[in-house]
């Protein structure tokens, strides 16, 4: 991925009449240290039924980003709920050759949505989070995605492997056989038309509002497609 380079970014996106206030981490290894520091308090530990979500602790992803695994962070927040309630989702890019194909694949890990709302949303923000991402695999021109499926809770595996992520346009891939996880993928060219909509409704959002601004971190900026394919798309500080 040599055309994404190091930036922070942040934006909103307006989906099913929700307000998704989204944080890209781009190349996070190389931001400062403020940036870093940032990552590790909000992706590391992360509570979800009592438990650290699938293990992540801080120590984790601090040696995460020393050893240079991520190619991007991204949290996705739905910023319309009332005070005291969140709908958070989170999750990493690595591109690496888990396969052993002789070339990298571009994989979603860490997944992780911390949801304690009182009425379950009708949009997921792991739904924003995976169009995100297609979105920079898109402008990497990669064309597929790949993510693991942990098989320790046989309940949970079920549910992911044959409703959630299939909804999402994964599928199982049968080539690529790991002991203790699922591999599945998805073709981005096969993009769903409910990204079509975000991109478009956050068009119109930005298109009506002054609050979306660039941030930068360090001197360097985005360079890939990312930003050229999404003009209408600014970047804001909280």
């Amino acid at each position: 991925m040599a055309a994404i380079h190091p930036e922070v970014i942040q934006y909103e996106i307006i989906s099913g009449g929700y307000t998704f206030k989204c944080t890209a981490y781009i190349k996070p290894s190389s931001l400062t240290p403020y940036y870093q520091r940032e990552i590790v308090k909000r992706l590391g530990d992360r509570i979800v039924k009592g438990k650290i979500c699938l293990g992540t602790t801080k120590e984790i992803v601090q040696n995460g980003l020393e050893g240079h695994i991520y190619d991007a962070v991204i949290f996705v927040k739905n910023s319309s709920l009332p005070d005291g309630q969140q709908d958070i989702a989170t999750g990493c890019l690595q591109y690496q050759d888990y396969c052993k194909k002789g070339h990298s694949q571009l994989w979603i890990t860490d997944v992780c949505r911390q949801m304690d709302a009182h009425l379950k949303p009708t949009i997921s923000p792991t739904k924003i989070l995976i169009s995100l991402y297609e979105d920079l695999a898109k402008s990497a021109h990669i064309p597929e995605l790949y993510l693991m499926v942990d098989k320790e809770d046989p309940v949970g595996h079920h549910t992911l492997t044959t409703k959630i992520y299939p909804g999402y346009g994964f599928t199982i891939d049968p080539t690529c056989d790991f002991e203790d996880h699922t591999i599945m993928k998805k073709r981005v060219t096969d993009a769903t038309t409910a990204f079509a909509t975000v991109a478009t409704v956050a068009t119109v959002a930005h298109s009506r509002s002054k609050t979306f601004k660039r941030r930068k971190s360090g001197s360097r900026r985005l360079k890939s497609k990312l930003k050229s394919r999404s003009k209408t798309r600014k970047l804001s500080k909280h």
